[in-house]
C-alpha cells in the first residue's frame, strides 16, 4: 500500500511539475508577444522604439 501511494504521490509531483513548467512557457511566450507588440506600435508612430529603448 505504501509504495503504492509513493508511487502515486509521485506521480502527482510530476504532473504538477510539468503543469507549472508549462504555465512558465506560456506566460514567458505571452510577454514576448506583448513586447514584440508594444515595438511594433512605437515603430507604427514613426519613433522606432528610441525613447523608450534601454
Amino acid at each position: 500500500m505504501t509504495s503504492n501511494f509513493k508511487e502515486f504521490k509521485e506521480f502527482v509531483q510530476g504532473k504538477f511539475k510539468s503543469m507549472s513548467n508549462f504555465s512558465f512557457l506560456a506566460t514567458g511566450s505571452f510577454q514576448a508577444y506583448k513586447g514584440l507588440e508594444n515595438k511594433l506600435k512605437k515603430s507604427a508612430f514613426g519613433r522606432g522604439g528610441t525613447d523608450f529603448d534601454p
